[in-house]
């Protein structure tokens, strides 16, 4: 579990730490230009161009990170939280902090796609490995209910007051 809990710590902290830049650098658009706050109520692309950069790259922890975050709630329930994983989700991570970074900063569409490939590619690979997991987990399932199923036809189990005995 340790491999992946960090991983997704440092994600939560990406996000977290986009959203507090937001308000400093729409504050500094409504010092520029006061009237703005009533015209971009209604409008966010009047903000400037660096306050629409923040906005947007903090939209986008709410797109391919939410994938990444059920992942791994699933990989700790299916017990898939070996090193390969936690490789991973790491570059999983590391691929967001480029994107949040180029995002921010010079925005080159092409340096953007390729940290976002990255994820995309990574996030694709993760969940491979979390369905393997719970197809194997599956199989235990299946065979505890044929278990179940044989002792119920056989009359060791039954049922009292709605549970199984």
């Amino acid at each position: 579990m340790y491999s992946i809990f960090l991983p997704v710590l440092i994600q939560v902290g990406l996000t977290l730490t986009i959203l507090a830049f937001l308000p400093i650098k729409r504050r500094r658009d409504l010092k520029a230009d006061p009237a703005l706050m009533q015209r971009a109520s209604l409008d966010s692309t009047l903000y400037s161009e660096d306050s629409r950069k923040t906005a947007n790259s903090y939209g986008s922890q709410f797109e391919l990170p939410v994938l990444f975050y059920v992942a791994c709630v699933f990989a700790i329930l299916f017990g898939a939280t070996g090193w390969w994983t936690g490789l991973l989700a790491w570059t999983f991570v590391l691929s967001r902090i480029a994107h949040a970074v180029i995002h921010t900063t010079i925005n080159v569409v092409l340096f953007r796609f390729a940290a976002f490939a990255v994820g995309v590619f990574t996030l694709a690979l993760l969940w491979l490995t979390v369905a393997i997991a719970a197809g194997d987990a599956m199989i235990f399932e299946l065979d505890d209910l044929q278990v179940l199923r044989n002792q119920f036809e056989n009359g060791a189990v039954y049922m009292q007051d709605g549970f199984l005995n």
